[in-house]
This record gives C-alpha cells, structure tokens and sequence, in this order.
C-alpha cells in the first residue's frame, strides 16, 4: 500500500461569477512526515487581486482577519513554488503520494491549479482532483453540527485549514479507526 501525504488547503477569495481570484491561501499536514518540518503555509496573495474588487462579504468577513504587518504577502508563483518543491519533493523522498482535502472546496481546487497555470499543468506527482470534507459528511449522513466547531477564525485561511484537518481526524478516527500509520523517515 502506497503511503499517503495529506494536506488540507483552504483559499479565501475574490470571485463575481466568472473569475476566482485568490486573496490568501493555507496548506497545513496531517502530520510532520519524519524529519520534515511540513510547516503550516499561510499567505496573503500580493498579486492578482485588489480589495475593490471584492464583494461586501469578503470586505466584511475575509479582508479584516489578513494580516497587517504584511510579512507573509508573497506572489502567487511563490505559493507554487513552495508547494511543488516542499510538498512534492517531501512525498518523493517517502515513496508517497499527495493528498489533498478541503471543505466545500471546489473553487479552492480551481485556486490551487491556477497557481501553476491550467489545470494540465499541475506538477507531475499532483492528484487532479482534491477530497471534499463536505462530501463525505454527506456520504456519511453528517451535519456541520457533527463535527468540531470552529471557534475562531472563520473565513481565514489557516484556521479554516486547520478546522479541516481537525474534522478529517474526527472522521477518520469515528469512520475510519486504522492501525498507527509506520513513521517515514
């Protein structure tokens, strides 16, 4: 059985019916693969967007919670960069292979190809296609009730990230109980 690297994304965005444009984005592990650092990947996107072009949602609900000391703002390509060369390179040297979960997560799938350019382009080594958490309450019967409450940060990348994570842990450990995963090293 082939070893499995999973990462729950979330992208936060500016979008009018025709085009998503990516405001920030988050990838964080399911775990610290080995000796792997697998950071937590927060970004505010410096390009591709601008805070007028947002609906009153994202200006109510989204822009406050990005950061204001703008260290974290990076171009798009870094983004890319980062997840081909970390994430990829990390699940090569393990023999494994990427996954990737999200939450309602069609437009952040489309956000996340778009890094790279098409969807034909994605980095060999890239699933084309990504797990949806809330496709899986539904096959499984649940409600957003059934699962972790998300406390704080709604609507911020990271924290919503993490809440992904955090109920795919729930998931699996209540659905899906299986043996202590071999440490790669």
């Amino acid at each position: 059985m082939t070893a499995v690297h999973r990462y729950f994304i979330d992208f936060e965005f500016a979008e009018n019916g025709e085009t998503i444009k990516p405001i920030s984005f988050a990838c964080v592990p399911e775990h610290r693969y080995g000796e792997d650092p697998d950071p937590d990947f927060y970004c505010v996107f410096s390009d591709g967007w601008r805070p007028e072009d947002c609906n009153d949602f994202v200006q109510k609900h989204v822009l406050p919670q990005l950061r204001a000391d703008h260290t974290n703002t990076v171009p798009r390509q870094f983004a890319a960069s980062y997840l081909e060369s970390v994430l990829l390179d990390a699940a090569n040297r393990h023999g494994a292979k990427l996954e990737f979960w999200g939450y309602y997560c069609a437009y952040d799938w489309v956000a996340l190809a778009q890094l790279f350019g098409e969807m034909i382009s994605l980095p060999t080594g890239f699933p084309q296609h990504c797990m949806d958490l809330k496709q899986e309450m539904e096959r499984l019967g649940l409600t957003r009730s059934d699962l972790p409450a998300q406390d704080t940060g709604n609507h911020n990348a990271l924290h919503d990230a993490m809440w992904v994570r955090e109920a795919f842990r729930m998931l699996q450990d209540r659905y899906y109980p299986e043996p202590p995963a071999k440490e790669l090293r």
